[in-house]
């Protein structure tokens, strides 16, 4: 007979998707992990422990969002590890004035650092290289309602986030789409 453990990572390889850090936002057809087994996920793991309990190149798809920026050091090699080659990451994280609304943020990334995780903007702190970045577009927060910009229009010298850490209570999200080429 099976541990309820073992039959969740058979229901995990075959969703080949991972959700890291899902809170309660689970999608269906993914594994959705959290630390917190309040909001009930498929599997309970905190991702500063490593390694992980998947084996290598366990997802095709793999979705962050709103949870590296809580994760000091970010796992990198975790990261790439499970994902797939050829597979995708995608990370959607805040920037803006968020360090004096949510004091468990360890990271404080901007526009530019989705191109320094590929390697694609030069000094990058968070250089990963088997991560190519494949697209990101800009959201903004205005009285709770999620506005979109896409990279092809230049909101302020620097892109957008250069200027919001100035205002208080304004904040948006990067989303970045990775391809993974090891």
């Amino acid at each position: 007979m099976q541990s309820p453990t073992e039959t969740r990572h058979e229901d995990r390889l075959e969703a080949s998707r991972l959700n890291l850090g899902c809170g309660q936002d689970q999608i269906s057809d993914f594994h959705n992990v959290d630390i917190s087994s309040d909001v009930q996920p498929d599997e309970v793991v905190d991702l500063q422990q490593t390694p992980w309990p998947w084996p290598d190149d366990s997802f095709s798809h793999t979705l962050a969002s709103h949870v590296l920026e809580h994760l000091d050091p970010v796992p990198w090699d975790e990261i790439c590890r499970v994902l797939a080659p050829g597979g995708t990451l995608v990370i959607v994280y805040p920037i803006g004035n968020t360090r004096f609304e949510d004091p468990t943020h360890q990271q404080f990334w901007n526009w530019n650092t989705a191109a320094a995780i590929s390697g694609e903007r030069k000094h990058a702190h968070a250089h990963v290289s088997n991560l190519s970045l494949v697209t990101r577009d800009f959201g903004w927060n205005v009285t709770g309602r999620l506005w979109r910009a896409y990279t092809r229009y230049r909101l302020a010298v620097g892109g957008p986030g250069a200027w919001m850490g100035q205002v208080p209570g304004l904040f948006g999200e990067v989303t970045a789409t990775y391809e993974y080429r090891p």
